[in-house]
């Protein structure tokens, strides 16, 4: 505590317990109900603003402490050489945990899709994406697939760059390929169909077909698979165009 000014917050730590942690994590999960622009809003008096749940459960400065100092690793025990991916070092057994559960708890309906998830995070890092067209802009790239219908995450890839992980097996392929492979693994046999956009390919329909998955959706015209004409036609208006290589079909 010497390197501590007198004004640190840390001063006033005092340990938690589990009884604790499930409070802090119950209005974590809250704020993703009661939406609010601003998280100090939630302990707000005004009366515009006041949501007084929050206070009573909790203090203010209480929950900032916690979210201050939450860390899910020992990092004594840290080896670089045996974690499986050391740039997670921080959050990467309680990101496989999570996944784990939500695998668990819920099997989803017939229709899938995959997309992209992008958490806000303006520090430095690495791997820090930008994507324009997502709320935050810049953070955390997850690949996720999730039911159509509700939403549901089922299965979550945290991108990191090289040091992604991907199923072994799916490895040779392309980056968008063994993404939808490894996200997709657990339930292929079983006549899903997946709905795609950026990560839709002739290779992606054809390895799915093969388990039994039927997969619909936009395709760039620079994909590898595609017929030539594809790429070049230029059609009039109300015009439409169908290619088709055994159960695969494109319209264009």
């Amino acid at each position: 505590m010497s390197d501590l000014t007198p004004s640190s917050r840390a001063l006033n730590w005092k340990n938690t317990d589990i009884k604790e942690l499930n409070l802090f994590f119950g209005l974590l999960l809250l704020q993703g109900i009661v939406s609010k622009s601003v998280e100090a809003w939630y302990w707000s008096k005004r009366p515009i603003l006041s949501t007084p749940f929050f206070g009573q459960i909790m203090s203010e400065k209480r929950y900032g402490l916690l979210m201050k100092f939450l860390h899910f690793e020992n990092s004594d025990k840290f080896d670089k050489k045996t974690h499986p991916n050391p740039k997670l070092r921080k959050n990467f057994h309680i990101h496989e945990m999570l996944v784990q559960k939500f695998k668990s708890a819920y099997t989803p309906n017939q229709s899938v899709a995959i997309d992209e998830s992008l958490v806000a995070f303006k520090c430095l890092l690495g791997w820090k994406q930008y994507i324009p067209t997502k709320r935050a802009r810049f953070g955390l790239k997850f690949f996720q697939l999730y039911e159509s219908e509700s939403g549901y995450t089922w299965n979550s890839i945290i991108y990191t760059g090289k040091g992604t992980i991907f199923m072994e097996e799916n490895e040779h392929y392309g980056l968008s390929t063994k993404c939808v492979l490894t996200l997709i693994h657990e339930l292929k046999n079983n006549g899903y169909s997946l709905t795609d956009n950026f990560y839709t390919s002739p290779e992606v329909a054809e390895i799915q077909l093969k388990y039994k998955t039927d997969v619909t959706g936009t395709v760039r015209g620079n994909r590898k698979g595609l017929p030539t004409e594809f790429k070049t036609m230029k059609l009039r208006k109300g015009e439409i165009k169908a290619y088709q290589k055994d159960k695969i079909m494109v319209l264009q």
